[in-house]
Order: C-alpha cells, then sequence, then structure tokens
C-alpha cells in the first residue's frame, strides 16, 4: 500500500480529475511497465510547458533594443496538463521501490530562465532533487544541477571535444553509435546547441544522465539523433497554432491566453502510452507522441516572466559567442 505521505493529497498542484488521472498513470509507469524515471530525459519547452512572447510588445520595445541592445523581453508560459501530476506518480513510486527517483531535464535554454519557471510551478525543484552545491541558491543551482543540462552545458562539452588538449581522445571514447552522431554535427553544424546525446554531459561535468535512454521532445530532429545514438525518443507532436507567425512559432499578435487554446489537449496521457511502448523499443526507435482530445476542465497555471538583458546575454548569447571564438584556432 502507498505510504500516506505519498499520495496524489499532497502534491503541490491544484486537484483535478485529470491530474489525478495522470498521477496514477505515472505510477503504473514504473510499478506496470517498469518504466524508471531516471532513464528518461525530458525536453522543457513545448513538453514541460508551452510559452510564447507577445509580439506587438516586442515592436514596442523594438526601439530600445535598437538604440541600447537591450534584449530585455516578457514570456509568456502556461504548464502542460498532467505532465507535472504524471512525472509526481513516477515520482512517488520510485521512492517507494528504492530507484532514484529524480527527473532529467536537458533544454536549449539557460538556468535563470529555469529557476524562474520553477518559482512559479511548486515542486519542480523537488523533482529534480538536490543540487550539485548544497550551498548554491537561486539560479546558480540550477546552473550547476547534476540533472539539468542546458545551453552553456553544451558549450563546455563542445570545447572539451574540439579543443586542443586531447579532445579527439575524447570523441574516440565515446560509444560508436553516440561518437557517430557527434562527429556527423562536428562536420555540418557543431554550433548547433540542440543536439542531445547523453554522454555529451559527463563532458560537461554533469553526471546525472548516465542511465539515459529515452528522450521526450517535441523536436523531431533532436529525437532522430537522440535515437540514432543508440537509445529511443518520443518525439512530442505539437498542434500547430493558428495564432503563430509562421516560422516565429512562439510569437503572436493576439493575447497570450488565446495562442494556448489549441494546446490545450490531454498529450500527458499520449505521452505516459508512448513510454511504455519506448521501453519495450529497440534502439534507434523514434515514436511519435500526439493528442488533439481538448481538455476543459483543468485548472491551467498560466504566469508571465520579466526576461532581464543581463541574463540573456550572459547565460544564452555568451556561451555559444565564446565558443565560436575560442574555436578558431582549433579548427583551422
Amino acid at each position: 500500500m502507498p505510504s500516506t505521505a505519498l499520495t496524489f493529497a499532497r502534491l503541490p498542484n491544484a486537484r483535478s480529475a485529470y491530474g489525478e488521472q495522470m498521477y496514477a498513470r505515472g505510477r503504473a509507469l514504473v510499478a506496470d511497465h517498469g518504466v524508471r524515471i531516471d532513464e528518461l530525459v525530458w525536453d522543457a519547452d513545448e513538453v514541460l510547458w508551452d510559452w510564447v512572447v507577445d509580439a506587438r510588445g516586442m515592436l514596442r520595445s523594438s526601439a530600445r533594443m535598437v538604440l541600447r541592445g537591450d534584449l530585455g523581453h516578457r514570456e509568456h508560459f502556461r504548464i502542460k496538463p498532467g505532465i507535472f501530476e504524471l512525472l509526481w506518480g513516477m515520482h512517488h513510486a520510485s521512492i517507494e521501490r528504492g530507484l532514484d527517483p529524480y527527473m532529467r531535464v536537458w533544454t536549449n535554454g539557460y538556468p535563470w530562465r529555469a529557476w524562474r519557471v520553477a518559482r512559479e510551478v511548486p515542486g519542480w525543484d523537488a523533482l529534480l532533487g538536490p543540487p550539485a552545491r548544497s550551498s548554491a541558491s537561486g539560479h546558480e543551482s540550477f546552473a550547476w544541477h547534476p540533472r539539468f543540462f542546458c545551453r552553456a552545458d553544451f558549450a563546455r562539452a563542445l570545447r572539451a571535444l574540439i579543443g586542443p588538449d586531447d579532445g579527439a581522445a575524447r570523441l574516440g571514447a565515446l560509444p560508436p553509435e553516440a561518437r557517430e552522431v557527434v562527429v556527423r554535427q562536428l562536420r555540418s553544424c557543431p554550433f548547433d546547441s540542440t543536439l542531445k546525446v547523453p554522454e555529451l554531459a559527463l563532458l560537461a561535468g554533469k553526471d546525472g544522465f548516465l542511465a539515459s535512454r529515452v528522450l521526450v521532445d517535441d523536436q523531431e530532429w533532436n529525437a532522430e539523433r537522440f535515437a540514432a545514438s543508440g537509445r529511443v525518443a518520443v518525439h512530442v507532436v505539437k498542434p500547430p497554432s493558428p495564432l503563430s507567425l509562421g516560422p516565429m512559432q512562439n510569437a503572436v499578435w493576439t493575447a497570450p491566453h488565446r495562442a494556448f487554446r489549441p494546446l490545450a489537449t490531454r498529450i500527458a496521457s499520449a505521452i505516459a502510452s508512448a513510454l511504455v511502448r519506448a521501453v519495450r523499443s529497440r534502439p534507434g526507435t523514434v515514436i511519435d507522441a500526439w493528442s488533439g482530445q481538448p481538455l476543459d476542465d483543468y485548472p491551467f497555471v498560466e504566469f508571465s516572466i520579466e526576461i532581464p538583458d543581463t541574463m540573456v546575454r550572459r547565460e544564452w548569447v555568451e556561451p555559444l559567442r565564446c565558443l565560436r571564438r575560442d574555436a578558431r584556432p582549433w579548427r583551422r
């Protein structure tokens, strides 16, 4: 019997019928289907939450951006319905069985933004588990977290691979499938920080991804490369939004809450079903998770965040800018 401390009633999430269903599905993934939460890698944007920027607001601040080079802006978020309840179910079932109970997150984003989102999503830090440094606070707890990989970590890993000191040896030590994926990227688009191959995490000094074998990601190209590295991926198919501005998928002209409406589906249930298939699939497999089934009766969590220019520059722009600069002599 589940411990009274590890129940849906104790979650920091608002109560809902769908949330309770997803919590039960999360428990069943571990208890009945052998899905290990420490073997899963979760993308953040469009998987854990949806987000948009108001294009009109960006235009209003364009003069500030041009004249002062200010990259600060506002982003609007809505948490994917049922996804954190699903994760809590896996977390609790793992604790009861003495398994690693913590989730892994791999994003092309940056620590300050993740930390700021975590302030709006109670319990997300608990699902990630303790940071690498017990004294770390604020966004530093994400920057050095062993189970959180971000854009700056990619820069560190790539620097280790293409630098003059033992870079070739480190590349040669990668498992054959992973090495082939990384070499192909180094030849075609070396600074594409969306690459997700678990071996890169260790090169960046993060040991929380050693067991990773299933990626959950909304970008098909990310899923294909992860699967090609000798693993399995779940591709979360995002419904098209009629309000997005063409190629600018996360920019809208209208009120953000309207852009979120077509994205309010039972995708967490589809992801759960895909994970059951994933742990039974051969390496190299990509499984689509899609749900167009609408979900209306749910306590949606929406919030907005002001992103400061200093953090965009320090944690988004600078890691790759510095890497490109330092890599020039190495790549001649």
